[in-house]
């Protein structure tokens, strides 16, 4: 027995969130991601039900607290990457399922949703803990319901099947803005299509009555901020437990981000949206977009407007909006978009398969013809995505901050950054549980660090500005000794010092005698490196360098870079002006090397280079001092 159209659609939109939910997983990132920021704060606030940054995003944080208790796979970072993952996944079927709603065939409208699925922007964001895929699902569900309502709406024996809709799709509406607050920019549009589909829905006020109610019902989840607020830290923003606080938080959030841009700078933003655009869909499908618009605007002007209506306010606004990352913000239009090209492709079918059919009698091969033209793009899009968004083996914060609790000893105090750029280091103590025994000061509620303490931090705390600890939390002109590095520059573990460390010795004997001299600065040797199982090499150089000169360093293990430095951390210009060591002396850098947790096991060559900038870039010039071995 045939299938039904409905059925054949289910089935499709489920086949369409399984292949994209095994890309996704694929590469999905397996802890906490970096960088990071504000997925950090996320996957914290999600474990802990505690309160995001700005806007709140209660929604986000629910579900990704079920994610984190229900999942029994990996931390819970690692599960509020998959809610990403399987929302990100949810977003592309319900893209399929809002093409098919707007009269794309199903095979063209299959076509449309993975071009979506597999752009660079919205793949990036499947793989990690952020807002933009959930969102992405979240306004993708409440469209579909909206064109679906329209389409009961306007047959006499559905009309009472979309009066109870309505109010459902309503609701979903209002707890679409918990993943984002910019959702609620779509109103006017929802608004005009609700007019333009049934215009006599005012002499309804029960139905009205009721949407508005449910709509209402939805938003109400932000209530939730000020009962939660008195028990989390939400620094560096005001708790939202008052009126001004609360619109500050929420609708009154970023005023200095909003309509940033002046009207000249228009041509540039412009450029930049429309490079975005062909990024995510290369320029043929930005051309079968424009196509798509037109022929929606004849075909069917009511879905024309909602559609065009969401996707000019969302560009427009974000077009204007001063984030760094402002290439996440356009999600939703690009979701938006994705319709278009199903109706822009199907509008070329349309006229190009009766022609086909006077010459091909076999409708089987035509429909397998299209399949093939349709696919031919999406293995190239599809192998781009996943080269520049695989992150399966992005550990670098777990591998650090895992290294870095270890290492410390017992009674030690950790100090980090404060807000978004903190939550890295509390979710290990918070979620994980990891060294209850030592001291965060930052944390909300931490007894003062007891005289004694070795005091130990991480370059976040060091930088200037709110997100850094409070002025007199570190002793006056205190020398900040690197004790371990992580595979990032950003993550680096120093011991707080009054004293000056024995940066520069007037004799070393090197285990290892290497004399490789490259650019002025010659590496003398290495003792040999000391593993460790816990995942950390311990590497001791020396080294001769000009003075006033302190060359940039780099360590990899087989082919695998991990880290580059300043040699002497910035230190050594004070050191030689304050200790005064004598001329010809060798520079000393004893530190451990976190190795990460993806690298097989086995034996690695462990080389140090020295950086050099040449016509080609970047090019260290390496040198071999041991090896290490991965169990």
């Amino acid at each position: 027995m045939p299938l039904s159209d409905r059925g054949a659609d289910r089935l499709t939109a489920l086949a369409i969130f399984g292949v994209c939910l095994a890309a996704y997983v694929a590469t999905l990132t397996p802890g906490m991601a970096y960088p990071g920021g504000d997925g950090q704060e996320l996957t914290l606030a999600a474990a802990t039900l505690g309160l995001a940054h700005k806007t709140g995003y209660p929604l986000f944080t629910w579900v990704g607290f079920a994610f984190t208790r229900l999942l029994p796979i990996g931390d819970a970072a690692h599960r509020t990457n998959l809610m990403s993952a399987t929302l990100g996944a949810a977003s592309v079927a319900l893209a399929y399922r809002i093409a098919r709603e707007v009269g794309v065939e199903r095979l063209v409208a299959t076509f449309a949703a993975l071009l979506f699925g597999v752009s660079t922007s919205f793949w990036a964001q499947a793989v990690v803990t952020e807002v933009y895929a959930p969102n992405a699902c979240l306004v993708a569900f409440t469209l579909w319901l909206a064109l679906r309502w329209a389409r009961w709406a306007k047959a006499p024996d559905t009309h009472a099947r979309a009066e109870r809709l309505f109010p459902r799709f309503a609701l979903v509406y209002g707890l679409s803005l918990g993943t984002h607050l910019s959702s609620l920019g779509f109103a006017p549009a929802y608004a005009l299509f609700t007019l333009l589909v049934d215009p006599r829905i005012l002499g309804r006020p029960r139905t009205v009555a009721r949407a508005v109610a449910g709509f209402l019902l939805g938003a109400a989840q932000f209530l939730w901020l000020p009962l939660r607020a008195g028990a989390v830290d939400t620094f560096p923003n005001a708790s939202p437990d008052t009126l001004a606080r609360f619109w500050a938080y929420t609708l009154g959030a970023f005023p200095e981000l909003r309509f940033m841009y002046p009207l000249g700078a228009l041509p540039a933003r412009v450029t930049l949206y429309l490079t975005l655009l062909v990024r995510n869909f290369g320029t043929v499908g930005t051309a079968l977009g424009v196509v798509g618009l037109w022929t929606l605007w004849w075909r069917d002007l009511a879905r024309f407007w909602l559609l065009f209506a969401m996707y000019a306010v969302h560009v427009a606004f974000f077009s204007q909006f001063g984030a760094p990352d402002v290439e996440v913000f356009f999600i939703p239009s690009h979701l938006v978009f994705a319709v278009f090209v199903g109706v822009g492709v199907q509008a070329i079918v349309d006229v190009v398969r009766p022609a086909l059919a006077g010459v091909v009698r076999a409708p089987r091969l035509v429909a397998a013809a299209l399949a093939l033209v349709l696919a031919l793009p999406l293995v190239p899009r599809t192998h781009a995505s996943f080269s520049v968004n695989n992150q399966s083996t992005d550990t670098v914060i777990s591998d650090f901050y895992r290294s870095a609790l270890a290492i410390l000893p017992p009674r030690s105090a950790l100090i980090g950054g404060r807000g978004a750029f903190g939550a890295d280091l509390f979710y290990f103590r918070r979620v994980l549980g990891l060294r209850p025994d030592v001291l965060l000061p930052m944390e909300r509620g931490a007894p003062p660090v007891p005289p004694g303490t070795t005091i130990f931090t991480t370059p976040q705390a060091l930088a200037a500005g709110p997100f850094g600890p409070p002025r007199g939390t570190f002793p006056e002109r205190a020398w900040y000794v690197p004790v371990l590095l992580g595979n990032r520059g950003a993550y680096v573990l120093y011991r707080v010092d009054t004293s000056p460390p024995p940066l520069v010795v007037a004799q070393a004997e090197p285990e290892v005698r290497l004399d490789r001299t490259v650019d002025g600065a010659t590496l003398l040797g290495a003792d040999r490196p000391a593993g460790d199982r816990r995942g950390w090499v311990r590497l001791k150089t020396y080294w001769r360098v000009p003075p006033g000169r302190a060359p940039v360093v780099s360590t990899r293990v087989g082919t695998l870079t991990l880290e580059a430095h300043e040699l002497g951390f910035g230190n050594l210009e004070r050191y030689a002006r304050e200790v005064q060591p004598a001329a010809g002396g060798t520079v000393v850098e004893d530190v451990s090397v976190v190795l990460p947790s993806h690298l097989a096991p086995g034996p690695h060559p462990l080389e140090v280079g020295v950086v050099q900038m040449g016509a080609g870039g970047i090019a260290p010039q390496w040198t071999r001092v041991g090896q290490v071995e991965v169990e």
